[in-house]
């Protein structure tokens, strides 16, 4: 063995580049992690998307209900008119209600017998039970109700 100055003597043994540790298999077990955790957000978008869309859609359907009610000429109309027009305003928004009420009011007959003039309005109120159950997200039961409140003025100037 040969010393040289200053240098520490070197053995030569196997490769000097070690190979790594096995890896193999880790990315398997990195997307058996990150998947469930991937695909739950997914569906927590979703719900949420939905939850906010269906707002928007009982918002509109009292909005609509009270505004066509308004226009009747009397009691009874007024509350066919706003049902029909509720229900219709959800069925063209797809919002699908497990339980669906939209009640235009007790006072309904006590606004149009209001003498022309004098302030009278139409107070609809829209609750729709939106189900969980499409998303298709196992372990979420049940669904959430959605209430929307929408008044109308009645013309003051145009005979009831």
């Amino acid at each position: 063995m040969r010393v040289l100055r200053g240098r520490r003597p070197t053995t030569l043994t196997a490769s000097p580049l070690r190979t790594a540790r096995d890896d193999r298999g880790s990315a398997a077990i990195e997307a058996g992690i990150v998947a469930p955790v991937l695909i739950a957000f997914m569906g927590l978008v979703f719900l949420v998307g939905r939850l906010v869309l269906a707002h928007a859609a009982v918002d509109e359907a009292a909005r609509d209900a009270a505004r066509q009610a308004s226009l009747s000429r009397d009691a009874a109309t007024a509350k066919s008119t706003a049902l029909t027009t509720g229900e219709n305003t959800l069925r063209s928004n797809n919002l699908h209600c497990g339980s669906l009420r939209v009640d235009p009011g007790q006072d309904l007959d006590d606004q149009f017998a209001k003498q022309v003039g004098e302030l009278a309005q139409v107070h609809v109120t829209v609750t729709c039970v939106v189900s969980y159950a499409d998303l298709g997200i196992p372990g979420l039961p049940g669904g959430k109700t959605i209430t929307s409140q929408f008044w109308s003025v009645i013309d003051w100037y145009r005979a009831r």
